[in-house]
Order: structure tokens, then sequence, then C-alpha cells
């Protein structure tokens, strides 16, 4: 290590890096905004995994990345369907307790009508 110290005031600016065949940098990487993500083993069938892989190819994304947007996909369909669930059993609720409904024919026309670029009534409420 001859030669390593060049006068600097700390010790470790007084460590030639170069002379003693180390480095003197933070290694670690700073903090970021997002938390790491989550590992999780998919254990998946032989046949799945030879359909997946060109696929990916095709797409042009590995295996991994192919199957994280697979999941993100599916993940996605189940909530839009949860909430439309959730949205057609308030409907039932809010009718079970006004008894307010509309006729299918009324509403037809009125959308047709608005397509058409028309600017029709209204339809009327039916108490049920």
């Amino acid at each position: 290590m001859m030669g390593a110290i060049v006068g600097a005031k700390s010790a470790a600016q007084r460590v030639d890096p170069r002379a003693c065949g180390c480095y003197l940098r933070v290694t670690a990487k700073a903090p970021t905004h997002r938390p790491m993500p989550a590992s999780t083993t998919v254990k998946l069938p032989e046949a799945l995994k030879e359909r997946i892989a060109p696929l990916a190819k095709a797409a042009g994304k590995t295996p991994h990345a192919w199957m994280v947007e697979a999941i993100e996909t599916q993940a996605n369909l189940a909530e839009k369907r949860r909430r439309f669930v959730d949205d057609a059993l308030a409907s039932v609720a809010e009718h079970k307790r006004t008894r307010v409904a509309y006729a299918a024919e009324d509403v037809r026309e009125y959308f047709a009508a608005k397509v058409a670029g028309k600017k029709p009534a209204r339809p009327k409420p039916v108490k049920r």
C-alpha cells in the first residue's frame, strides 16, 4: 500500500483507492420512493411454461414480465367485475326501496334518439 496516502484530511480521503485495489464509496442504493416488489413463487405446469415462452417472446417481453402483466390484467378485470356486481346490487336495493323503474322500450327509444342527434324528452319513471 505504498503511496496510498495522498495528504487529504479524513482517512477515507487519505487512501488512494487505486493504490490498494479497493474503492471507497457508498455501495448501497439510495432509498427510492417505491418499496421493493414482493417476491412470490408460482409453480407452473411444464406445458404452461412452454406456452408462455413463445407468447412472451412475440410480445418482446421476458416470461416474467409477460406473467406479471397477465396477472395485473386479471386483477383489473376481477376488480371491474366486483364493482359491476356491487353497482347492480345497489341498483336492485334502490329499486326495492323506491319502486321506481323505467320501461325498457322507452329507454331504448330515448337512447336511439340521442344517438341520432335529437334532443328527446327523458323517459318517465314507472312505479312498480
